[in-house]
């Protein structure tokens, strides 16, 4: 879809604008630039330049773009402009991770147990600090936050998640960290922490995390541990525990809602440079895995699905169902490994049938 840079680098972040007020547009991030790269081709528009970090969080909020990396000031942009975002109170160089709750502007830093947080609809002026560090029973830094909301909106079952390193979550109820009456720790439970602050996406009013061991589904797992129940876990366990323990600490680990295929991509880096994909499809509520897309950050443009990779390309994916090559078409190749059941009783039995159906949509 679009190259950028010179080739020898990777785009590392993709993130858009989507807003009220100019046409939606998408950035991308590859050797110390920043590019727009809305409108496709071989090069992008340069829109900065000199940064250290190619490593972007992102958030928008007031028809803004609003970019963090822990080493370079915060970058704000308005669908033309990119510029240094004129907020004080902290050296924003050093803010790491950033969203958006209850009309405020949430920063942290990844590597102490506060968060700055902004005047309601505020785009620029003071940040205030909280520090939840008297109330993280184990320690740790805050890494990622979100809002977890039980009526699916902003209403009275809403809670604001801080997500520690430690693997301890806070939730708070309230919607100004200023008034003590209206902002308050209403629960505190240890479970794996988001192996990096893009590996956590809302779906719904829901939360969904990539962890050491599994993508969780957050609701589920507070319902189970208030109950003093095993946690769920799903059917590919397994593969991100064995993912995780391969390339834990690699970047490129992100979760996000494509809502045109219905399904939530996790992405994952694999120790010799490629990527996998664990997808969940959220109308079937199953898995599979996709290989061959050696995505290093994904992004949603106009209902269309864009990822970044090495040599300065941005990728625009699922646009057509063609496998082919000069010798003619060829297969798709699919692998399939059914759940271990004992199909209701231990006693050795012997499989005398089978059926493998197999549904698709593919028109070839």
């Amino acid at each position: 879809f679009a190259t950028v840079g010179d080739g020898s680098a990777p785009v590392e972040t993709l993130a858009v604008l989507e807003s009220t007020a100019v046409i939606n547009s998408m950035i991308a991030a590859c050797g110390g630039s920043i590019y727009n790269v809305t409108m496709g081709g071989t090069t992008g528009t340069v829109l900065g330049s000199g940064f250290i970090s190619n490593r972007w969080q992102s958030a928008v909020f007031q028809n803004r773009l609003f970019l963090v990396d822990g080493a370079d000031p915060a970058q704000m942009y308005d669908g033309a402009t990119l510029a240094a975002a004129a907020f004080t109170g902290v050296a924003t160089s050093t803010l790491y991770g950033v969203t958006v709750v209850h009309n405020r502007l949430f920063f942290w830093t990844g590597v102490d147990a506060s968060f700055w947080y902004g005047v309601v609809n505020g785009i620029a002026g003071p940040l205030n600090n909280f520090d939840l560090s008297t109330v993280a029973a184990n320690g740790g830094s805050l890494i990622a936050v979100d809002v977890l909301s039980y009526d699916g909106g902003t209403g009275v079952d809403t809670y604001t998640c801080f997500f520690m390193s430690s693997g301890e979550l806070l939730m708070y109820t309230g919607t100004d960290p200023t008034n003590p009456s209206n902002w308050a720790l209403v629960g505190r439970y240890v479970l794996p922490p988001p192996i990096s602050p893009r590996a956590i996406v809302r779906y719904g009013g829901d939360i969904y995390i990539s962890t050491h061991n599994d993508h969780l589904q957050l609701s589920k797992i507070l319902i189970a541990l208030k109950l003093g129940e095993t946690p769920p876990r799903s059917k590919i366990s397994g593969a991100v525990l064995d993912a995780f323990n391969a390339g834990g600490s690699l970047f490129g680990w992100q979760a996000m809602y494509y809502p045109s295929a219905t399904r939530i991509i996790f992405n994952i880096p694999t120790p010799n440079g490629t990527f996998d994909q664990h997808v969940y499809n959220t109308s079937l509520q199953s898995w599979c895995r996709f290989k061959g897309l050696n995505a290093s950050c994904w992004a949603i443009l106009n209902d269309g699905i864009y990822f970044g990779k090495s040599g300065g390309e941005v990728i625009q994916a699922a646009i057509g169902f063609t496998d082919s090559d000069a010798a003619g078409t060829r297969p798709i190749v699919a692998t399939s490994q059914q759940a271990w059941q004992n199909f209701g009783t231990p006693l050795r039995k012997r499989l005398t049938a089978s059926r493998v159906i197999v549904e698709t949509n593919n028109r070839g």
